[in-house]
């Protein structure tokens, strides 16, 4: 029996591992661009939203949020992402919600993925 031609079909199928691989390492990547973007959307819309504290409560020494200027602020901070915001006299948590098509998986049926990053701040006196 020849190994003659063998060399051919085997540089094929590791050239195709090897793409395959690359397409999964770009397309992880941005998952996790996306996810730390969203982290951080959230985490500075909850400490802008947090830092709108009501003046009038203020001057009487309480640190009480204005809500509706909190609630403004969380949503011009997150802008077209998709947010989820609970905003209390005392605390405001942001969850900003955004979906990541995939960059070349796609092509083998990978579908958009959701990515959800959290953060909650409450105003204190420093």
């Amino acid at each position: 029996m020849s190994d003659r031609g063998f060399v051919t079909p085997a540089v094929l199928v590791v050239l195709l591992a090897g793409i395959v691989m690359a397409m999964l390492a770009v397309d992880i990547a941005r998952y996790a661009a996306a996810a730390r973007e969203a982290a951080h959307l959230a985490d500075v819309a909850a400490e802008s939203g947090a830092a709108m504290i009501d003046p009038d409560q203020a001057y009487r020494g309480r640190l009480i949020l204005d809500q509706d200027a909190a609630a403004e602020m969380v949503a011009a901070i997150v802008g077209e992402h998709r947010f989820d915001g609970d905003i209390r006299p005392r605390r405001v948590c942001v969850t900003v919600i955004t979906r990541v098509r995939p960059f070349l998986l796609h092509l083998v049926g990978a579908r958009s993925k959701r990515i959800e990053a959290s953060a909650c701040a409450s105003p204190s006196q420093g």
